[in-house]
């Protein structure tokens, strides 16, 4: 007589034989139907359902043991005799879930979908783009990136987001960001139904966005800067001594800065174009280079010579000119740091100079607002761009660029003797 089986320590029991063989699971939690373990000559043990459906004897595997437990197939196949009591063919269930399954992906599978088509396009920057993969990799992969999308629950996403705000509420809000774009992205694809991040607010996880910084240096603090600055009673590298005066002549961004390479300087035509590719808003954008400006780029060519970018890392500067790297925006923002708190002035960040130049157009040279708009090249004002780079704009522009060069010389620094009267 053969003992049905009800426990893990029959199965684990049982010897091959030199054919295969049958034994029938009797589990006091199977609610109906025939749950079976076949055992063949190598050792193997696996389970299979048995049923009728639609006259016919029918039946499929239910995994290998011990992979499979006892506990799990026998879920598995009251499952089945659910779909059973309603008309469906327990295999064809199976199959169309194990086919949704396999469509289905973990949440750093997704970002690495998203991202691969974020980088291709052409309306964001790559700064940004990069933005996005820094924060996936410093806060959100080591918490997200292994779940199931199917099984992230609204409590996964504002858990991570918390953590991150006590860090920075800044990071935060923009990993929210990241986060609800993936998730449009994977409803967009079919692969979720509905984004989980509907609903959360910013305000209430207290992410909300700072008042925006109204910092800016007027002509007193500048001076003060600059002095400080020309000052040997401090070890900033002069590279980052002159991306600092450039800042506040030119209004450029940070990263515009560091990353200037030397073919896109124009000595004879006195202009800096930043490529598409570098600009913010993927827009190739022109920089008049003033007296001052192209003189302060003299002294760090002494520095960076042959190499591709005019500011290079002091600490890359042994290196051969080919291999030499830009310097380092996250350098160059300690430095501001440092310097504001060493100095009798408020505290400022890089940001600020750009801040500085734009107020000081304004407010000492009252240039136009739209001018000013387009010389720093803001995202509504791009089909202004596109229009007026190459018309008579561009002439206010540089008129502002060389009265701000002018200002600066004759009342701040006494460097009236350079040429400022260009036209």
């Amino acid at each position: 007589m053969t003992i049905p089986l009800k426990t893990d320590t029959q199965i684990r029991a049982l010897k091959p034989q030199a054919k295969q063989y049958t034994r029938t699971i009797q589990s006091p939690k199977l609610t109906k139907g025939t749950l079976l373990l076949l055992v063949n000559p190598g050792g193997k043990k696996s389970f299979k359902i048995r049923y009728r459906y639609d006259g016919k004897q029918k039946g499929f595997s239910l995994g290998t043991y011990p992979n499979t437990t006892l506990l799990k197939a026998v879920e598995t196949h009251n499952e089945a005799m659910e779909q059973l009591d309603q008309g469906i063919d327990p295999k064809v269930y199976f199959d169309h879930k194990l086919a949704d399954l396999r469509t289905k992906i973990d949440m750093h599978q997704l970002f690495e979908k998203w991202h691969a088509i974020k980088k291709n396009e052409t309306k964001i920057a790559q700064s940004t783009i990069k933005n996005h993969k820094w924060r996936w990799d410093k806060y959100l992969k080591s918490e997200l990136g292994t779940l199931h999308i199917d099984a992230i629950k609204r409590r996964h996403i504002t858990s991570v987001l918390e953590e991150i705000r006590d860090a920075s509420r800044e990071e935060a809000r923009k990993s929210l960001s990241t986060l609800n774009m993936m998730f449009e992205y994977a409803v967009d694809l079919g692969l979720m139904t509905d984004n989980p991040m509907s609903g959360i607010k910013s305000n209430r996880l207290g992410l909300s966005a700072s008042s925006p910084r109204s910092r800016w240096l007027n002509l007193k603090e500048i001076k003060l800067l600059w002095n400080y600055l020309d000052s040997p009673e401090h070890k900033t590298s002069i590279q980052s001594k002159v991306a600092i005066k450039l800042a506040i002549l030119t209004g450029a961004r940070r990263s515009e800065i560091t990353n200037m390479e030397w073919s896109e300087i124009d000595p004879n035509g006195k202009t800096w174009t930043i490529p598409a590719n570098r600009a913010k808003n993927n827009n190739k954008h022109i920089i008049y280079l003033s007296d001052l400006a192209l003189a302060l780029l003299e002294q760090v060519k002494l520095i960076s010579g042959d190499c591709k970018y005019v500011f290079i890392s002091p600490r890359k500067k042994t290196m051969a000119p080919e291999q030499t790297q830009p310097l380092s925006k996250d350098a160059l923002s300690r430095a501001v740091k440092r310097i504001s708190e060493e100095i009798d002035l408020e505290q400022f960040s890089f940001h600020d100079l750009r801040r500085t130049a734009a107020s000081n157009w304004g407010e000492e040279l009252k240039a136009s607002s739209d001018v000013v708009e387009l010389m720093f090249y803001v995202q509504v004002s791009l089909r202004l761009v596109a229009t007026y780079q190459a018309s008579s704009k561009l002439k206010q522009q540089r008129s502002v660029w060389l009265r701000w060069d002018k200002l600066l010389k004759e009342k701040l620094f006494n460097l009236a003797d350079l040429d400022t009267t260009q036209s």
